[in-house]
């Protein structure tokens, strides 16, 4: 499976006083200008979210994301404005965002040799957008990090979606959901994902597996009548079964 190193391209932006960033190999300087900072809330395009402190990329296109790599705001002068709380939401159109996970980001260590920290590892979550909502930092009257990559992968070939009959989905044809009925060997997380027929990855979601007999479900709400693949990923087993949507 290929994977490449993408930095998101930036759709909407909370109220921002500068905007830039730079890459490097394996480290980062401490200029403010390699910096994202928010200093005055605005309205979030999560409603939920009302007025925060906000970035939020558009990715041109739905795809699987893998290991993030955050680099905090690196400047002396400014480190207590980096970011210590992100939460996450991702979306496919921009207005409809689902949580994802909440994490934590070290103080940037105001070094030119500052090489970054590990984030989250989406998992091959499959999104369009993504929005990463500041809710605390480290003292200072500013919220901001310098920079963010994001591992991306390769859309899913159609030649690894060989149909497997164990898997039980019910019901089937569904309108706007379906079950997985799974009996799992150990314990342990998998990613269901929703297909279409060219392989294209259209949702996906992460469960918690036990030991044994499992029901998993799978929200298919707002998906279009037709076929599609539900493929089961986990530490033991890759399940695809095909599916019929009937929209009323």
């Amino acid at each position: 499976m290929t994977k490449f190193l993408i930095s998101a391209v930036i759709l909407y932006l909370g109220t921002a006083l500068s905007l830039s960033g730079q890459c490097y190999p394996d480290r980062h300087n401490t200029s403010a200008s390699s910096a994202w900072i928010s200093c005055e809330t605005s309205p979030n395009p999560n409603p939920a979210r009302g007025e925060s402190h906000w970035i939020a990329y558009d990715l041109g296109e739905s795809t699987r994301l893998g290991q993030m790599t955050i680099w905090n705001t690196n400047n002396p002068a400014s480190l207590e404005s980096g970011a210590k709380t992100i939460e996450v939401d991702y979306s496919q159109d921009g207005i409809n965002w689902t949580f994802f996970q909440s994490f934590e980001v070290p103080m940037g260590q105001a070094s030119s040799f500052y090489e970054g920290d590990l984030g989250l590892d989406f998992e091959n979550l499959t999104a369009t957008h993504l929005l990463l909502t500041i809710t605390e930092n480290y003292g200072g009257d500013c919220y901001g990090f310098s920079e963010l990559k994001i591992e991306r992968f390769d859309p899913v070939s159609t030649d690894d979606l060989q149909v497997d009959n164990s898997m039980d989905l019910y019901p089937s044809p569904a309108i706007d959901h379906v079950f997985i009925n799974y009996e799992s060997p150990i314990s342990n997380p998998a990613t269901i994902t929703v297909l279409d027929m060219a392989g294209a990855e259209i949702r996906s979601q992460q469960a918690r597996l036990l030991t044994g007999a499992n029901r998993i479900r799978v929200d298919l709400e707002g998906l279009p009548s037709g076929q599609y693949y539900i493929r089961l990923k986990s530490a033991t087993q890759l399940l695809t079964g095909e599916l019929t949507i009937i929209q009323n």
